[in-house]
């Protein structure tokens, strides 16, 4: 069964301001909510990419795992091998690491975040997993557990490679899952400069200069061939939301900062979040073949609802509920049974929630069933 609502109400609380068009110049981008997962503005989002050095999220998400499970510390000494200490050649990123020394996982990490460190990723690759082949095995089997479609990883530091390549949507995944994950780490990515080695850099995410009470990291990159791009993650003035973009492929690091907050602007002030329904919202009641009640009300399991809407649109959003009725007893509370579908003209993909009963619904005895299934062939239920 499917039912519509009309939440002309919900509508109704939307500023009445004029929407504009908007673009990039960036060659892909992605503007995503944290919150509801809404995409904001997509342009060639699940085109495989050269993701440059952005792809060092992915190695500080394996470095982080390997924290929270206890195989290393933020104390623990890792060693430059050679290989890392000329890794990467005379026009890389680096931390300025020396050959042989001994440096903390925790200045290691800031190396990679702050810095981009080709250097500092390979030590940590090797050190954690023995070599970087190794860690970027692990870099793909995270990949595919995070459901990143478009993503191949070929190495820990982000130097081209023919087939190192992920998209706009899979970074914005990821980013929004090392938030979610790692909260406690969060912090490395909004420090502005790191000094090692008597060598002080800049961090080169421009929206920690520019909104720096908003802006949550997360990484640039810059190739030759992938063009500069950014990661980046700001909350809105308030507290309550938070933005993830991605855009990538823009001709130079003035453009890149230029385009990041336009971006960001534009997310933060033409759309907001809206409450659509309250938790414990009741959507239907659903008829219980052979259930100790006849019928049970039908809620959504991640209540309350919340929608990412244009702040200027006054068109009714579209809200669906589809189960197959009548359900057949014992059911459990949180047990899926449907969907909850909202759609919007100006929405790139639906929003979906699972359906699922109200309280449990046990099933009636032995005799009563046999009683109901004569009744149910005779044609009489």
């Amino acid at each position: 069964m499917i039912r519509k609502f009309l939440l002309a109400s919900a509508v109704v609380i939307i500023c009445n301001q004029t929407s504009f068009a908007y673009n990039t110049e960036a060659t892909h981008a992605i503007l995503m909510d944290f919150d509801t997962g809404a995409v904001l503005f997509s342009k060639m989002a699940d085109q495989p990419m050269v993701p440059s050095s952005m792809s060092k999220l992915m190695t500080a998400y394996v470095v982080f795992q390997a924290l929270r499970d206890g195989r290393i510390t933020e104390d623990s000494m890792f060693m430059v091998s050679d290989n890392a200490f000329r890794h990467g050649g005379p026009n890389s990123s680096l931390m300025f690491l020396e050959r042989g020394q001994l440096v903390s996982v925790a200045d290691l990490l800031k190396g990679i975040i702050v810095v981009s460190g080709n250097d500092a990723a390979m030590t940590l690759a090797e050190n954690i997993a023995g070599t970087e082949a190794e860690f970027v095995k692990m870099m793909n089997l995270q990949a595919a557990e995070l459901g990143l479609r478009n993503s191949n990883f070929m190495n820990s530091t982000g130097l081209h490679h023919n087939e190192q390549v992920m998209s706009a949507r899979d970074l914005a995944v990821l980013s929004k899952a090392l938030m979610r994950d790692f909260p406690e780490h969060m912090p490395l990515f909004v420090i502005t400069e790191f000094e090692f080695n008597r060598v002080r850099q800049s961090n080169r995410n421009h929206l920690l200069f520019s909104i720096p009470a908003q802006a949550e990291g997360l990484k640039t990159g810059h190739t030759r061939r992938g063009g500069f791009g950014l990661v980046g993650a700001a909350r809105s003035r308030d507290g309550t939301r938070r933005l993830i973009m991605v855009i990538n492929g823009l001709r130079t690091q003035p453009l890149r900062a230029r385009e990041s907050l336009a971006m960001m602007t534009y997310g933060m002030r033409q759309f907001d979040n809206y409450t659509l329904f309250q938790d414990e919202h009741v959507f239907d009641n659903v008829q219980v073949f052979m259930g100790d009640t006849r019928s049970v009300a039908i809620i959504a399991a991640d209540g309350p609802i919340v929608a990412t809407l244009p702040r200027a649109t006054r068109r009714t959003i579209d809200v669906t509920i589809e189960y197959i009725e009548p359900i057949k007893a014992p059911v459990m509370r949180g047990e899926t049974i449907g969907i909850l579908r909202i759609t919007h003209p100006e929405m790139e993909q639906a929003q979906l929630h699972s359906l699922t009963v109200q309280r449990d619904v046990g099933k009636i005895g032995f005799f009563r069933r046999l009683w109901i299934t004569a009744l149910f062939y005779m044609g009489k239920l």
